[in-house]
């Protein structure tokens, strides 16, 4: 088995998945000081709720952006009035890779915190948004092990057509498949 061309190809693969497309998410927020607040959106459409004037949206625009490095992503622009920040309904929700082979993996949402504290003379507004974390530690866990498998795949592959004739890799490989994995760096 020569297992040069399988390196060069997971290799390949590996730049190519890093590369990945961009994608540009906007959201501008104008806070009002009766509370209420003024907000547009600029986002893919595969991350997209469904919105709407139903949800006090404005009818959504669609457009396309074919820059090269989009890839021709769809996205949608929409604005809305809300009464306060606690009234402004879920607009993105991020898929983990890949969505739509495999449903049950969680999915980002965008959380919001807001506080006023009035200090008589000065009033403080803060404000944050977060993506919810998709990862899990059961399932960083799990693609490391897989990640580990195939690497050692490839490397005793190389290992055999180089020096499988001088040297017997067998109990490297095993022990890499098995407590190798699970060592900490």
């Amino acid at each position: 088995m020569n297992a040069r061309p399988y390196g060069c190809i997971a290799t390949l693969l590996l730049l190519g998945g890093l590369a990945g497309c961009q994608s540009v998410y906007r959201a501008a927020t104008v806070l009002h000081s009766d509370g209420s607040v003024d907000r547009e959106i600029y986002q893919p459409v595969e991350a997209a709720v469904p919105i709407g004037p139903e949800q006090g949206w404005s009818s959504p625009v669609y457009s396309e952006d074919a820059s090269p490095k989009s890839g021709t992503t769809r996205y949608l622009t929409a604005a809305g009035h809300f009464a306060s920040t606690e009234r402004i309904p879920a607009h993105v929700v991020v898929h983990a890779f890949p969505a739509p082979s495999v449903p049950d993996l969680p999915t980002g949402k965008l959380e919001r915190h807001y506080r006023r504290t009035d200090y008589v003379f000065v009033v403080e507004h803060e404000w944050v948004e977060a993506l919810s974390d998709t990862v899990t530690l059961d399932g960083m866990t799990e693609a490391r092990g897989k990640l580990a498998d195939l690497c050692a795949d490839i490397a005793q592959g190389v290992f055999d057509d180089v020096l499988g004739k001088e040297y017997d890799g067998t109990e490297l490989f095993r022990w890499l498949r098995g407590d190798g994995k699970k060592e900490r760096v």
